[in-house]
């Protein structure tokens, strides 16, 4: 009778603890976190504002028509960020920087979150994939820009750069 005991509450702990990521809405992936809350951002580059623009990439591969925005009573995580430089070989040797910024939309003043750099090499290439072990937390209603880049190049901005990270409750 005890090793029935014993091996039902064990069957119940076991559904139990399966059961618990379906009451947040599915399996949780990646970082603990269900899929729904993903976030894979592309910059794109605005010829209006001659800045990157970051758009959201939905897992089947739609894309946003706005720049981003985190939703109200959310922020977003920021956990990696991937970019390239793809300058000529008279950039080779040359620093490659790519700094962000969060913004109040309407606002001049924003702060600068993550700052990144790379030696190009002999064809004027680079590639970094930078995990953010801290986060960069971006709160509701805040964009990512890009800050202005570095001076040094004849490329001035990224080729490409994205943003991965998730969605949390803003507490």
């Amino acid at each position: 009778m005890l090793r029935c005991l014993v091996s039902g509450g064990a069957a119940l702990i076991l559904a139990l603890a399966l059961m618990a990521p379906l009451a947040h809405g599915g399996d949780a992936t990646h970082m603990g976190q269900i899929a729904s809350k993903h976030v894979l951002l592309s910059g794109i580059y605005d010829l209006e504002t001659e800045n990157l623009k970051f758009y959201r990439v939905h897992y089947d591969t739609r894309l946003e028509t706005k720049n981003y925005r985190v939703p109200p009573k959310e922020v977003l995580v920021i956990t990696d960020v991937t970019w390239t430089f793809a300058g000529s070989s008279a950039d080779a040797g040359r620093t490659a920087v790519v700094s962000l910024s969060i913004y109040r939309p309407g606002k001049k003043n924003y702060a600068e979150t993550f700052l990144s750099s790379a030696t190009l090499d002999a064809t004027g290439w680079c590639l970094k994939n930078e995990k953010v072990v801290s986060g960069v937390i971006v709160g509701a209603d805040m964009e990512v820009r890009l800050t202005p880049p570095s001076p040094a190049l004849t490329s001035d901005i990224p080729q490409t750069i994205f943003l991965r990270g998730y969605l949390a409750p803003r507490k």
